[in-house]
């Protein structure tokens, strides 16, 4: 069984871990060509779901965050070179209050990012109403774009540094809380490649929307995969530790 253990992350955020950035792409898309027909499938009803949950404000970021883990499920059993069933993508909705809990903290800190862009915002109002027309329009224009890159700026980094954080709740024995500082504190080892990953990844996302729904429901898949390997590959074990066991439990 697939684990992350206290003692392997507590490595890595003391000692650091190599980030080998084509590789995680390579397996994201080498894991997805394995069984690409279910990854569709469950990236296909995941999207269902969160139109649905849209009613719940947080109800797209947990489903966003149990599809990535439900990813990482199939994608374990690939690797161990068993059958996968529809079934195990669910099984990324293990842990399900801990993950409410993360998406929580996704949405506090994303509603923190609103207050320099309204802020931005305001102030452009103010100041372009007490200009000349030919200042003004200028003015408003560069406003808008220096108050969203500042605010696309802040998700691409809050993805990046929260990326861990699921994993550590899925595979661990992390409460949302510790998942979420252990992530940022590994996200602090490389946080100039693993933003330009997440980066790199989301436009991958993003471009299989832009061409066509079907696209994405690709283009998701490969990109939650190409998470899993940089996880797996930095903290996974696949082997039973039967000390960590038994220590995790006093937790």
């Amino acid at each position: 069984m697939q684990r992350i253990y206290r003692t392997t992350v507590d490595t890595k955020i003391q000692n650091g871990y190599n980030f080998e950035f084509g590789k995680y792409l390579s397996d994201g898309f080498n894991l997805f060509g394995k069984e690409f027909g279910q990854f569709i499938l469950f990236a296909f009803v995941s999207c269902i779901i969160m139109v649905f949950s849209v009613i719940t404000i947080i109800g797209p970021t947990v489903v966003f965050i149990c599809t990535l883990n439900g990813f990482a499920e199939a994608a374990g059993k690939i690797e161990q070179g068993q059958k996968v069933e529809f079934n195990d993508f669910f099984r990324g909705y293990d842990k399900f209050g801990s993950k409410i809990v993360l998406a929580l903290i996704y949405f506090g800190f994303t509603l923190l990012l609103y207050v320099p862009l309204i802020v931005s915002l305001v102030s452009m109002g103010y100041f372009s109403g007490n200009l000349d027309e030919n200042a003004a329009a200028p003015l408003t224009i560069g406003f808008m774009l220096f108050s969203y890159a500042i605010f696309y700026g802040g998700i691409l980094i809050l993805h990046s540094a929260l990326l861990f954080s699921s994993y550590l709740i899925h595979f661990g024995d992390y409460s949302a809380g510790e998942a979420v500082s252990k992530s940022f504190q590994l996200y602090r080892k490389n946080f100039i490649i693993t933003t330009i990953f997440v980066l790199v990844l989301l436009i991958l996302a993003y471009i299989g929307l832009g061409f066509c729904l079907i696209g994405f429901f690709a283009s998701f898949p490969i990109m939650g995969l190409g998470f899993y390997s940089l996880v797996k590959e930095t903290l996974i074990s696949g082997e039973y530790s039967e000390i960590e066991e038994i220590g995790s439990t006093s937790f």
